[in-house]
């Protein structure tokens, strides 16, 4: 926020879109919708990627270790080959998987960086009072 808002002042460091737009389904508010989100998205993906990178390099260890992967290597075919078509393509799959199930936890976790950002999501509206509201 500090350096791509305030220093720099590249992207805005508050609010869902600029205030002297109505909010109408056109390609302006559209586009500052977009503009005014990036700041929040950026910082929402690079916290939750290390753990990503992390799982997939733990798989990739497990995998290469696999017979499978001995036997290609044996064969003769080249590193890149065995890392690519055998190690990296099986490695993946659990890596799919944990990614949709981590959606959930960005969608859930973004409350923090909502309530920094000002920015008003389904994190900050789950952290404004309440209103009762009566059906008759």
């Amino acid at each position: 926020m500090f350096i791509f808002g305030v220093v720099l002042g590249w992207l805005p460091i508050s609010g869902a879109y600029d205030t002297d737009l109505p909010p109408v389904l056109s390609g302006e508010f559209i586009g500052s919708v977009l503009y005014h989100a990036l700041l929040p998205a950026i910082t929402i993906v690079v916290s939750s990627i290390a753990g990503w990178l992390l799982g997939m390099r733990n798989m990739m260890i497990t995998t290469l270790g696999e017979d499978y992967v001995t036997l290609a290597q044996a064969k003769g075919l080249s590193r890149m080959r065995v890392m690519t078509a055998y190690a990296a393509r099986n490695a993946i799959l659990p890596s799919f998987t944990g990614f949709a199930l981590s959606l959930g936890f960005v969608v859930g976790g973004s409350m923090l960086t909502e309530v920094i950002f000002s920015y008003p999501g389904v994190g900050y509206t789950l952290t404004r009072p309440s209103r009762t509201r009566t059906f008759r």
